[in-house]
């Protein structure tokens, strides 16, 4: 048979058992309240694309198309694309006389001078300059 002194003993103990872990209780409640700051990801520096600035960017509008006739009128054939591994034509800014002409004959209003393009369509100018930075 158990003493009533060893009873008191073991059934204070279980019944203090639960505040035992109530400082892990306030440190999670603390923390879910105060959660630790995430890290800022750093942002990739923007490439400096300026010595193109009078260059011609083509953009999303044209994609899909098989349509050429900018490429068919440019006078030094600057624009090069639209083969089973590109859907879109490049303009390669090493070779464009930024004259215009390919602009004009657009059907899609997708072509724009470097400094003209939309905000929408900005990383186009990267896209078709590293095209050519490749080869």
């Amino acid at each position: 048979m158990i003493k009533r002194r060893d009873f008191i003993k073991i059934a204070g103990a279980a019944a203090l058992a639960p505040l035992s872990l109530l400082p892990l209780a306030q440190d999670s409640a603390a923390q879910k309240a105060n959660p630790a700051p995430t890290p800022t990801p750093t942002p990739a520096p923007t490439p400096d694309y300026s010595q193109y600035s009078g260059t011609y960017i083509i953009t999303e509008p044209c994609i899909g198309h098989k349509d050429t006739t900018c490429a068919d009128a440019c006078p030094v054939e600057a624009i090069y694309g639209k083969t089973e591994d590109w859907d879109q034509l490049f303009i390669n800014p090493d070779e464009c006389i930024t004259c215009g002409i390919c602009r004009e004959m657009c059907p899609y209003e997708a072509i724009y001078p470097f400094p003209e393009v939309p905000e929408k369509w900005k990383s186009y100018i990267g896209k078709n300059i590293e095209h050519f930075k490749k080869k």
